[in-house]
């Protein structure tokens, strides 16, 4: 979307030339902690224990930015991942709930070059700015529940 709209619009808007713009695409993984914990009253009267974690996954977004001179210019991230969230209750009996998740993550920041030479190939910088995180459920959530062979320790029932 920002792309299309830079695109669209008009070359007076951006106060600098063509080198002054630049436009970064990246992709990675993505490795997720898991919470652990505990339902109680008033919710329940028994102690539930659970956890939510996220799935591994595989993350893509870019880079945008504006170099306006000397020693400062301006970044737009944004990044996009899809996975499932996973809420898993241990006791008293073993359930898991899975539901499908988009992740959209996005930053503005400006930045501050420490060195002011334009043509220098490398400028170290402080970036200080402000960004946020939209999770966006995609389906309807689905439960599973753990076989008999799962609750009874067993491998067959017979």
């Amino acid at each position: 979307m920002l792309i299309g709209l830079l695109a669209v619009s008009p070359r007076n808007i951006f106060a600098q030339g063509d080198g002054d713009l630049e436009l970064n695409l990246f992709f990675g993984g993505s490795w997720h902690s898991q919470n652990s914990f505990e339902i109680g009253f008033p919710q329940a009267v028994t102690p539930i224990q659970s956890e939510f974690k996220f799935n591994q996954g595989f993350r893509g977004g870019m880079r945008f930015n504006v170099f306006t001179s000397g020693h400062w210019g301006e970044e737009f991230t944004y990044s996009f991942e899809s996975n499932e969230a996973r809420f898993i209750t241990k006791s008293p009996t073993s359930s898991e709930l899975e539901l499908g998740m988009q992740i959209h993550q996005f930053a503005v920041n400006t930045l501050y070059y420490f060195n002011d030479d334009e043509t220098s190939t490398v400028r170290p910088f402080l970036a200080v700015g402000i960004g946020g995180t939209l999770y966006r459920p995609t389906d309807p959530p689905t439960k599973r529940n753990p076989s008999p062979e799962t609750l009874c320790g067993a491998t067959s029932l017979n």
